[in-house]
């Protein structure tokens, strides 16, 4: 296998991986950080926008950790947004609250993000990005 094969196949395997990302993803925390050990509130702001070039379905997966909760009670751990048609270069936000309650220690949670590129439906992945954000509890 000579330099330029080596080189063709890291250039290949970088399209690949270029091409596989439909969206790029920003997030943000309103306020900054939870409270501990209190019933507290802080809005996850996620900013998606489509750079694949064409239309994309696209849907949202949040995924938080024991000792926050994506509704009030804190038994949900995990909300799934259907963010619907996307056109090109189109960027949409959602706003998703997170919960503390009296049993939340103080620490940084991981806040786990996934997003999905469908086919004809919900029900047909095509592709999907992962991408993880911090949230402080104080």
């Amino acid at each position: 296998m000579g330099i330029d094969e080596i080189v063709k196949s890291i250039f290949n395997s970088q399209q690949e991986q270029k091409s596989a990302a439909h969206f790029a993803l920003n997030g943000s925390f309103l306020p900054f950080r939870l409270t501990s050990r209190k019933n507290d509130t802080v809005d996850l702001i996620l900013e998606l926008t489509n750079i694949s070039g064409g239309d994309v379905l696209a849907s949202v997966a949040v995924a938080v950790p024991k000792g926050i909760g994506v509704d009030s009670t804190m038994i949900a751990r995990e909300k799934n947004l259907r963010v619907g048609q996307m056109k090109a270069d189109e960027s949409k936000k959602a706003r998703i609250p997170m919960f503390s309650a009296a049993s939340t220690k103080p620490g940084v949670y991981p806040i786990s993000i996934e997003v999905f590129s469908h086919y004809r439906d919900f029900g047909h992945v095509i592709t999907s990005i992962k991408k993880e954000f911090e949230v402080r509890v104080v």
